[in-house]
């Protein structure tokens, strides 16, 4: 009992060295000014047809730059894999763009009620820019810790009909729900289970069709001093069609520097 209480009383120390112990909900503690960390998130999702499988791979430098906030710059590089007529299949990949993120602490998920934030990034693709918002809450009591994320996206494809100067048009209004329970078995592991409701909203031939899926399943978190691995699998329970892939599976890492 003695050594369980000792690391039981690291917790909060824990949290502020930006360790995720999810790999898709956010939780709301940020980098004390002046502290960086690399992270790097690589994303295998299986399907959906014709693809067999696709990875998206993101390069992100976090800086703790005071007033309870945190700035965030992302290199964003993706491949995919897809079947071609004939029974081949043929790989592409590619740069997709840079981001730039910043997330605001409101309150803290330990010390108040509960932990509450704001998170808002620019997407700045080859061919469009997406702006996406997050309200984040948490909360942690001893070992346990709980999430939940509201995601909205907008997105503006770069236009150039019959090559008379471009313009950006209104395409797709994505949106989210995440959430996740997590319990810490020592302090360099965690283990627990994660939710994702996406549904996407976008405009095809003139009318506005929507697609969601709901995904859950475990993650595992281990962490050291400095660094930390955490590893999300993701199968789809529900879909209403086959525009979502069947599984997920995210391994995020991160280095304090």
């Amino acid at each position: 009992m003695k050594n369980a209480s000792g690391w039981l009383l690291l917790l909060p120390g824990l949290l502020l060295a930006n360790e995720r112990r999810f790999g898709y909900s956010v939780q709301t503690p940020v980098l004390p000014a002046g502290q960086a960390e690399w992270e790097t998130s690589n994303t295998l999702a299986l399907g959906p047809y014709p693809a067999i499988y696709g990875i998206q791979q993101r390069e992100e430098l976090e800086v703790g730059v005071g007033g309870s906030t945190q700035a965030s710059l992302y290199l964003d590089l993706e491949s995919s894999t897809s079947r071609v007529p004939g029974g081949g299949a043929s790989t592409a990949s590619q740069l997709d763009g840079f981001s730039v993120e910043l997330k605001h602490s409101l309150t803290d998920p330990t010390a108040d009620a509960l932990g509450s934030a704001l998170y808002l990034e620019l997407g700045v693709r080859p061919d469009e820019l997406e702006l996406e918002g997050k309200i984040l809450l948490d909360k942690t009591v001893g070992p346990w810790a709980a999430v939940a994320n509201a995601i909205v996206e907008g997105s503006w494809g770069l236009q150039a009909p019959d090559g008379k100067g471009a313009s950006l048009e209104f395409g797709e209004l994505p949106w989210e729900l995440d959430g996740g329970l997590s319990y810490r078995l020592a302090p360099w592991a965690s283990v627990g289970a994660e939710v994702r409701f996406h549904e996407a909203v976008e405009k095809e031939d003139g009318q506005w069709e929507s697609r969601a899926a709901l995904f859950a399943g475990p993650v595992a978190t281990l962490s050291s001093e400095r660094l930390w691995a955490t590893l999300t699998v993701l199968p789809q329970l529900t879909s209403e069609d086959q525009s979502h892939p069947s599984m997920e599976v995210r391994l995020l890492t991160g280095l304090h520097i």
